[in-house]
């Protein structure tokens, strides 16, 4: 999938991130959980979200849909489907599994 599709963040979500990395629930370390946060950035595309939004009861969850708001998004792909609808303007909310059989399908070399 390098090089065909394209990771969108914000600050918001970095944050989000480094902060549930830095739970005793997740088998990483604070320096580990750093760097990948690190990765995760210089693999991502940054956005700046307009404003924001209250689709969701969880304001930690809205900041995901602001970003794909600002990014065009046309997936927001996450293991908490539940958390959100199906789908928030042009972005289709799916689970991981169910994004990677669209990208199959999608590709120009088929499945």
């Amino acid at each position: 999938m390098a090089g065909a599709l394209r990771l969108c963040v914000s600050e918001p979500i970095l944050a989000e991130y480094e902060e549930l990395l830095q739970r005793q629930s997740y088998p990483l370390d604070r320096r580990r959980g750093r760097l990948l946060v690190k990765h995760i950035r210089a693999a991502s595309e940054m956005f700046r979200p307009a404003g924001c939004v209250t689709v969701t009861e969880d304001p930690d969850d809205n900041i995901f849909l602001e970003c794909a708001l600002a990014a065009k998004a046309h997936y927001l792909v996450t293991g908490n489907t539940g958390h959100f609808p199906k789908r928030w303007k042009y972005t289709s909310v799916v689970t991981p599994r169910t994004f990677i059989n669209i990208w199959k399908d999608l590709r120009p070399d088929g499945p």
